[in-house]
């Protein structure tokens, strides 16, 4: 006779009737290999969910980012101008600034972006080059092209934090070695209550005045 007291892990046994006609109660088991199953479960399912998230994440800030809507110029256009055997060579200049402000305008991701302001140094380098016999207006002019393109170069170099120190959600803890502490002042954007920078902030606040010195430098080189 088998002893009573040992687990039964036999469903069918569980479930048979007793000698006196009543129902059998015994406590509910798992089968060894049903334990094994729904833990191999949970963790495929856990898996699963981490896998999403973290894809998720890398799509979220690999993702693009759309130029706001620039409705202030804080740079009065009528304070530049440029000789005309350099319009020329400004306009070349101008262009390529012009390209990256494009790219953002229409939506770009982190990839796209940094490609466009690598292309557009380039370009930009090459025409502040061919200037020639400068005049103090030229002088000027492109150290207001310069102070531009760096608003868009300071946006990709924040954007490239946001990638390696960032979470899913768009926030960072800046880490000891960030420039983002010491660009707050220069676009006007601030750390949230928990000392955190949200992306969409800092580099919107950057595209904006790159945009805003865009279109200021181009209506003064019309005018030259």
């Amino acid at each position: 006779m088998k002893d009573s007291s040992q687990p039964n892990y036999n469903y069918k046994k569980l479930r048979g009737a007793a000698p006196n006609g009543a129902l059998e109660r015994r406590p509910f088991r798992l089968l060894p290999n049903d334990t094994h199953r729904f833990k191999l479960i949970a963790a495929t399912i856990a898996g699963t969910l981490i896998g999403i998230s973290l894809i998720l994440g890398v799509l979220y800030f690999l993702g693009p980012i759309k130029l706001p809507d620039v409705t202030e110029r804080k740079t009065p256009a009528n304070l530049f101008s440029v000789s005309k055997s350099n319009k020329d060579h400004a306009k070349v200049a101008l262009d390529a600034i012009g390209e990256i402000n494009s790219v953002a305008s229409v939506g770009a991701n982190y990839i796209q972006y940094t490609g466009a302001v690598q292309a557009a140094r380039i370009k930009f380098d090459s025409a502040l080059r061919s200037f020639d016999s400068t005049t103090p207006e030229d002088e000027r002019f492109i150290a207001a092209m310069e102070d531009d393109f760096q608003c868009y170069t300071d946006a990709a170099t924040a954007w490239n934090e946001f990638v390696q120190n960032g979470n899913e959600f768009g926030f960072m803890n800046p880490k000891s070695y960030s420039r983002l502490p010491s660009l707050e002042s220069k676009y006007d954007f601030t750390k949230d209550a928990q000392g955190r920078y949200f992306r969409e902030e800092v580099i919107g606040h950057m595209l904006q005045s790159g945009a805003a010195k865009f279109a200021d430098l181009n209506k003064a080189l019309r005018s030259s």
